[in-house]
């Protein structure tokens, strides 16, 4: 009986390691996704300012706001999403790291 326990949590183990790996590969996936956005928000906002009619000056600090609020923005968001995923995969880790301790218990 505890050979088939210890195969399970072999078993069990090894779907959570695979869990994490999945996790990591979209919290990854998710940052370039961000990234990409934020790449395409602040090829938006480049229209707007070079339409702008206002001195040089006046321009320029239209400009940096405007590239500053949207890089900003997308930067809090990236920064939220990936610390979820950061906390799942820790959590993740930390289950994995209980199975492998019971199996080796058990074993």
């Amino acid at each position: 009986p505890q050979k088939s326990r210890a195969e399970d949590l072999g078993l069990k183990a090894k779907a959570l390691e695979k869990t994490v790996a999945s996790w990591q590969h979209m919290a990854t996936e998710a940052a370039r996704t961000l990234q990409t956005a934020a790449q395409a928000t602040l090829r938006q906002t480049e229209p707007l300012t070079k339409t702008l009619t206002l001195s040089p000056r006046l321009e320029c600090v239209a400009r940096s706001r405007l590239t500053a609020t949207s890089a900003s923005q997308l930067h809090q968001e990236a920064r939220a999403a990936l610390t979820q995923a950061s906390s799942s995969v820790q959590a993740a880790t930390v289950t994995v790291m209980g199975a492998r301790t019971l199996l080796a218990d058990l074993e």
